[in-house]
């Protein structure tokens, strides 16, 4: 599926579907001063399952994406189509990957940015589930279609 959304740091969440995930999933990237270079996805099963892109005016700035997936083995992979990574050559990026559960972040996997192409960060998305686990899901009236702005 692709999962769209402003690439202005809001909040990322697929359409909803019965293929959402069961787990919140938080991905914080610093970019450097070329975020237009970044793209990634979460892989599970050999399939994409999520991605997004640096499409964003904020450089060397924080920006928070948020997906659902599902728990278990999952792969990571940031790209960077220059080739310099998110970090050092211009400016310090990095990126860290949470589990929401409830109003806690659990940090699953980071990464200092420092890579040249791409880089591949496998993790495992744990199977915990509070009361509070849904309320990230677009409310009834939300259609989970993305706009442009």
């Amino acid at each position: 599926p692709d999962f769209c959304g402003s690439g202005e740091g809001g909040e990322l969440l697929p359409p909803p579907t019965p293929e959402n995930g069961d787990m919140t999933i938080r991905l914080d990237v610093s970019y450097d001063e070329f975020p237009e270079e970044t793209s990634w996805e979460f892989r599970q099963g050999g399939e994409i399952v999520a991605k997004g892109d640096g499409l964003t005016e904020r450089k060397g700035d924080l920006v928070s994406y948020t997906y659902r997936l599902n728990s278990g083995p999952t792969d990571f992979i940031m790209m960077d189509t220059h080739g310099d990574g998110l970090c050092c050559a211009h400016g310090s990026g990095e990126y860290k990957i949470f589990a929401i559960v409830g109003n806690n972040s659990v940090k699953l996997t980071e990464s200092n940015g420092e890579f040249e192409d791409e880089e591949t960060l496998p993790f495992t998305i744990p199977n915990i589930h509070s009361d509070d686990d849904n309320n990230n899901s677009p409310g009834p009236e939300d259609d989970g279609a993305c706009e442009d702005s």
